[in-house]
C-alpha cells in the first residue's frame, strides 16, 4: 500500500509523458531527460533529423525495475513521448492543428493509457505498445499526408539529382556564359534571377497531378519556387578531401596526389560553374526532421557532381557541331580526324557516365525510397502498423539516409 501511494507521483508523470508527450519532471525523479528547455518546442531549438536522437534519453537509474526495466519497453516509452511531443509541436498551423485534433477526438479512447504502480509487467507492455503504435502513426500521419513528406523529396529529386532534364537545359541557355566567369566576377543576384526564370518556365509545362492550389488548407510541401543559388567556397575535389578527413582518412597538405595534379590545385580560382550549387533556405518541421542539414549537405555534393559531368557533356555537344563544320574543309578533315575520334570517345564516355550514375545508381534507389514510403504512407490510416515499409518517422529517417548513403 505504501509503494503504491509513493509511486504516485512517478506514475503520473508515466501516463502523462505516454499520453501528452508532456515531461513534468521537476526534482529530475523519471526514467527520461530532456536536453532542452522544457519551454522550448522542438521546432524553437530548430529540430532537424541531425539531432533528433539526442533531444532525450533515458536514465537507466530512475527506471522501474518490476516492470519498466524491459529494453524494448523503454524504447517505446522514449518514443511514445516524444512523438506525441512533436505532434504538438507541428499543431502551430490551424488548419494542421484541426486535422491533428480531429484524429485524436477519434481515437480518444483508444489512446489514453493509465498505468498504474500494481499491474503486472504483461499488462504494462500492451498497453505502452497501443499507445507507442498510435503516437507513432499519428506522427508519421502529419509527416506523410499533413505535410506532404513525398512532395517534398520529389522536387529535390526534380532539382537536386537533375531528374528535370529541360530546367538544365533553360538555366545553363541563360547563365552558362555568367558562371564561366570566376566566382569573385559572378553576380549572384543575377544568377538567382536567371534561376528563378528557369524554375518557372519549366514549372510552367509542368503537368502536375497535385498543384499548389490543392494545398490550401494544409501545409505546402518544398517547392521549386523556394530554390536559392548558392555557391561554394571549395572545388568538389577539396569538399571530397575534407570529408574523407573527417571520416578519419589521411590529411593532405601538399597537393601530390594524381586527382589534384589532375583537376587542379587548391589556389587555382574557382569558376561559377564549379562552385555553384541549390540551397532551400528554410525548411519547416517536421519536414526538416528527414530534410536535415546533412541530407541537404548530401544532395548538394550528388547535384554538383552530376551538373559539372552535364556541363561538361554540353560542352562536348557543342564541339561536335563546331567540327560539323569543320568537316567541309577537305583539306583540314584528314589532319583533324585524330581529335574526332578523341571527342567522340570522350562524348560516349561522358553520356554513358551520365546515364549509368542516373538510371542505374539513382533510378533504382529511388523506386526502394518511395516504395518504401508509400507503404507508410496507405498505412496511416489502417489501425495496424504495417508489415513492411515505413511504420514510423524513424523508419522513414533510415530509409531516407540509406537512399542518400547508397547514391553518394
Amino acid at each position: 500500500f505504501l509503494l503504491e501511494k509513493a509511486s504516485v507521483p512517478y506514475m503520473n508523470m508515466l501516463n502523462t509523458w505516454l499520453n501528452a508527450g508532456v515531461l513534468n519532471d521537476p526534482y529530475d525523479e523519471f526514467m527520461v531527460e530532456s536536453r532542452r528547455d522544457s519551454n522550448q518546442s522542438i521546432q524553437g531549438v530548430g529540430c532537424d533529423g541531425d539531432d533528433w536522437n539526442d533531444l532525450y534519453h533515458i536514465r537507466d537509474i530512475h527506471v522501474l525495475v518490476n516492470s519498466l526495466s524491459d529494453e524494448s519497453v523503454k524504447h517505446n516509452v522514449l518514443m511514445t513521448g516524444k512523438y506525441w511531443n512533436a505532434v504538438r509541436d507541428c499543431q502551430y498551423s490551424d488548419d494542421v492543428s484541426q486535422a491533428s485534433n480531429s484524429m485524436e477526438q477519434m481515437d480518444v479512447d483508444e489512446v489514453v493509457s493509465t498505468i498504474s504502480y500494481n499491474m503486472n509487467f504483461v499488462t504494462v507492455k500492451v498497453q505502452i505498445d497501443q499507445v507507442y503504435r498510435k503516437a507513432a502513426g499519428a506522427l508519421l500521419r502529419l509527416l506523410l499526408r499533413d505535410f506532404r513528406l513525398m512532395q517534398s523529396l520529389r522536387t529535390l529529386k526534380r532539382y537536386f539529382l537533375m531528374d528535370q532534364g529541360d530546367f538544365f537545359v533553360h538555366f545553363l541557355d541563360a547563365a552558362e556564359e555568367d558562371l564561366l566567369h570566376e566566382l569573385e566576377h559572378v553576380s549572384t543576384g543575377r544568377i538567382q534571377y536567371l534561376l528563378a526564370m528557369s524554375v518557372q518556365l519549366t514549372e510552367q509545362y509542368e503537368d502536375d497531378d497535385e498543384p499548389m492550389s490543392s494545398y490550401r488548407g494544409q501545409f505546402a510541401p518544398l517547392t521549386a519556387q523556394s530554390i536559392r543559388c548558392t555557391f561554394s567556397s571549395e572545388s568538389l575535389i577539396d569538399h571530397l578531401d575534407a570529408l574523407h578527413v573527417e571520416s578519419g582518412g589521411i590529411k593532405v597538405q601538399d597537393s601530390r596526389t594524381p586527382s589534384r595534379h589532375a583537376y587542379g590545385l587548391a589556389n587555382k580560382g574557382l569558376t561559377g560553374i564549379e562552385a555553384f550549387m541549390l540551397h532551400f533556405p528554410v525548411i519547416s518541421f517536421p519536414t526538416s526532421l528527414v530534410i536535415s542539414e546533412r541530407s541537404l549537405a548530401s544532395y548538394q555534393l550528388l547535384f554538383r557532381h552530376l551538373f559539372f559531368a552535364k556541363h561538361v557533356e554540353r560542352r562536348l555537344v557543342n564541339i561536335w557541331l563546331d567540327q560539323q563544320m569543320m568537316k567541309e574543309l577537305q583539306s583540314l578533315r584528314k589532319a583533324l580526324g585524330p581529335t574526332y575520334c578523341l571527342r567522340q570517345r570522350m562524348l560516349h564516355f561522358m553520356q554513358n557516365l551520365i546515364y549509368y550514375m542516373m538510371y542505374e545508381v539513382i533510378e533504382p534507389n529511388w523506386l526502394e525510397l518511395e516504395t518504401a514510403v508509400r507503404a507508410g504512407e496507405e498505412s496511416v490510416d489502417d489501425r495496424e502498423q504495417p508489415q513492411y515499409g515505413t511504420r514510423n518517422v524513424d523508419d522513414v529517417l533510415d530509409v531516407h539516409d540509406e537512399f542518400l548513403q547508397a547514391n553518394v
